[in-house]
């Protein structure tokens, strides 16, 4: 058997022999990705994926506080990588209650002179 397949980084028509075709459909975001951007004030990337605060520090956050990404809304993932960035995300969620709960009870205790007053 042969494949034929053209590409722009080929530059023209590539034949390559081969014993077996697997056939895989492109995986894109959904039809409603926009939406979802717009009711969480999440920003989307070129390729219409739900852009992460950061790349390489904080994969799992979005631009908006306590909205998290886990999953295929982030990019195309298989499902290892999927259920790593859901339990990230659900870590990093039950993180920003903890210390949004703590930041209330240092309020509720007003100024100390053993402490700064907490300013968020």
């Amino acid at each position: 058997m042969t494949v034929i397949a053209e590409g722009r980084l080929l530059g023209g028509i590539a034949r390559v022999p081969v014993h077996m075709v697997i056939s895989c459909p492109a995986l894109g975001p959904r039809s409603d990705a926009e939406d979802f951007a717009k009711l969480f004030t999440n920003d989307r990337r070129a390729d219409g994926f739900v852009m992460e605060r950061h790349v390489k520090l904080d994969t799992v956050a979005t631009a908006t506080d306590r909205v998290f990404i886990a999953g295929c809304c982030e990019s195309p993932k298989d499902i290892p990588d999927t259920v790593a960035q859901a339990s990230t995300a659900a870590e990093a969620s039950i993180f920003a209650e903890l210390i949004e709960e703590m930041v209330k009870q240092l309020k509720k205790l007003g100024p100390s002179p053993l402490r700064e007053e907490v300013k968020v």
